[in-house]
């Protein structure tokens, strides 16, 4: 039976709202050192048995960064050493050959995502000379699905047009906030002016889907900035935007000591920044999914919504459901069916493993039946999609509704009578509207693992 997992006080209290971001179930809490390469390549080389074998997905991770931003929790570097860069680009290449010699070549690539980091601090050519290696060792479909996060900072002007000739199609540009102040906080000036220019030229180049990603709770973030923010969000009017919160954890992040505490909204102003951030893409015609992303109802992410067909991942919300995900580069996560696993941070024990030819696995995680049922529930939930529970009774013999009766329960007790946060009708479970801002919470409820690591969980709104 599910157990009561992070009740609020009273109904709603921000306080009390911490869950982790579910980008995978379970989380990377979970993941140990007991999974690990061996695993990892059976799975792969398993999977090309499948009837159908699943079209690949592929993450890139890039960790270097020209300069340290407070907020950031990525895994990332600051050099401005280009050697250092290369070597890794070339360390790259390395992993991306090995992976492909476990994989049948007829195995199609429908997805690839260069994350970070900054992706695009890396010199021109080799980010061309990885872009060649995958599309010499993986059939990429002509269709594919080819994204690239971008620092508009070290944009130069016919960089937008070199990327687009690479084969990416989709742009993602790190926004944040444009006000000054705000900016100086987090240690990342860059006028809006400069994004702009970076949009233009991404548009004159061809690409497909632009995306905006914005972060709310900054240090000296206010309703002011965050209106000015969208009165520019919606001058450019990208296809998609992501809006994060920040989650403040110096514990574990270092470059966040930089930041005063003192200096971030409370937890009552940062939920409404994010509805402020909300209601204004709504009115200017964007369509919310999920948790924290809009899209235009033309881009095919907003489309998927409509359809049915969304799902989550390790890079957030996607139209690419049933991949089997690689990924590359130090910290990167792969899943290939049940099997978790994710690569080492450390650039030294990257390198020595890829060297002695192995995949530079340091953790992993290899789901149960019950992990599985989970997660369809939870993913269900991201994804705003009505979760049959009767048919997954029957799909795997038992019954759904009383597993998870707590869990029912739980969110009847932290919802307002006249606001519930989800419907359960014919044991066909719902997110209402009022429960869209709260989806974390909700699919914490369904969660069997947090009621044991409640302290490491991340913030939820």
């Amino acid at each position: 039976m599910s157990k009561t997992l992070f009740l609020p006080s009273t109904p709603l209290d921000l306080q009390a709202m911490r869950a982790p971001r579910y980008t995978s179930y379970p989380t990377a809490l979970q993941f140990c050192e007991e999974v690990g390469p061996t695993d990892a390549i059976e799975a792969l080389r398993a999977s090309n048995d499948d009837l159908v074998p699943a079209p690949l997905s592929l993450y890139l991770h890039v960790p270097f960064c020209r300069s340290n931003c407070f907020y950031c929790g990525c895994t990332r570097t600051v050099t401005r050493n280009q050697t250092i860069m290369s070597t890794y680009a070339a360390r790259l290449c390395d992993e991306l050959v090995q992976r492909a010699e476990n994989l049948d070549r007829d195995r199609r690539t429908v997805q690839v995502h260069f994350g970070g980091g900054t992706p695009n601090h890396l010199p021109d050519a080799d980010l061309e000379r990885i872009v060649g290696t995958i599309r010499q060792h993986y059939r990429v479909v002509s269709a594919v699905d080819a994204s690239l996060e971008v620092d508009p900072r070290l944009v130069q002007a016919n960089q937008p047009a070199f990327w687009r000739r690479l084969g990416f199609n989709r742009i993602s540009i790190g926004v944040q906030d444009v006000d000054p102040r705000v900016q100086r906080l987090i240690n990342r000036i860059q006028p809006s002016e400069m994004v702009a220019a970076t949009v233009d030229a991404c548009r004159d180049a061809g690409f497909a889907s632009i995306n905006f990603d914005l972060v709310y709770g900054l240090p000296g973030q206010t309703l002011d900035s965050i209106n000015a923010t969208m009165d520019f969000v919606e001058q450019q009017r990208p296809d998609r935007v992501a809006a994060f919160g920040y989650a403040h954890l110096p514990e574990r992040l270092p470059a966040q000591r930089a930041i005063n505490r003192a200096w971030l909204p409370d937890p009552q102003a940062r939920f409404r920044m994010r509805n402020y951030i909300e209601s204004r893409l709504i009115a200017a015609g964007y369509v919310a999914i999920g948790l924290d992303h809009f899209a235009l109802p033309t881009d095919t992410l907003a489309q998927a919504f409509a359809e049915g067909t969304l799902h989550r991942n390790f890079q957030g919300y996607t139209t690419h459901a049933g991949c089997d995900i690689i990924g590359f580069g130090v910290s990167s996560i792969s899943r290939v069916g049940r099997v978790f696993a994710q690569n080492t941070k450390a650039l030294d024990d990257y390198a020595s493993a890829l060297e002695r030819h192995e995949w530079p696995i340091e953790r992993g995680y290899r789901q149960s039946d019950e992990d599985r049922l989970r997660e369809r529930v939870i993913m269900g939930l991201m994804c705003h999609r009505p979760v049959d529970l009767v048919n997954l009774s029957r799909h795997y013999q038992l019954d759904a509704e009383e597993l998870f009766a707590d869990a029912l329960d739980n969110l009847h007790a932290i919802a307002p009578r006249t606001r519930p946060l989800t419907s359960c009708h014919d044991g066909v479970l719902e997110v209402t509207e009022a429960g869209r801002p709260y989806l974390r919470l909700i699919a914490a409820q369904f969660d069997a693992y947090l009621n044991t690591t409640p302290s490491k969980s991340s913030l939820a709104v």
